[in-house]
């Protein structure tokens, strides 16, 4: 997914990307396994019902990443990553919303512009 590798370049220093990289796959794998632990790690998105988020956030890296996704009965073997990004954690409340508003809005028309087509899948 280009929006998570993105975020993990312009975030991490060269040289320890391979590790952040590496942490973000282990965490992906965990979703993928149905194994998040902490019930903050996957949340649904008040504004469309069909998206959730999913948190990463490796302290490590000082990475908080954010991926977009949604399950649909009719593509049960599947989930769909519609849009990830760096979380903006610094300004005001206000800002630090209204960013993550656009990045929401971001999924919402990819879940809106694909779902007649199965997003390719």
């Amino acid at each position: 997914m280009r929006d998570l590798i993105s975020a993990v370049k312009e975030t991490v220093p060269l040289a320890a990307q391979p590790e952040a990289k590496a942490d973000v796959a282990a965490l992906l794998e965990r979703f993928e396994q149905c194994r998040a632990v902490d019930p903050d790690d996957v949340k649904p998105i008040a504004q469309h019902h069909c998206i959730w988020e999913m948190r990463l956030d490796i302290q490590t890296h000082g990475l908080c990443l954010r991926i977009y996704e949604t399950e649909i009965a009719e593509l049960p073997a599947h989930i769909v990553a519609l849009h990830a990004h760096r979380k903006v954690i610094s300004g005001s409340p206000e800002d630090i919303r209204t960013a993550q508003d656009n990045e929401i809005l971001v999924a919402s028309t990819r879940w809106d512009d694909g779902r007649p087509q199965f997003w390719g899948l």
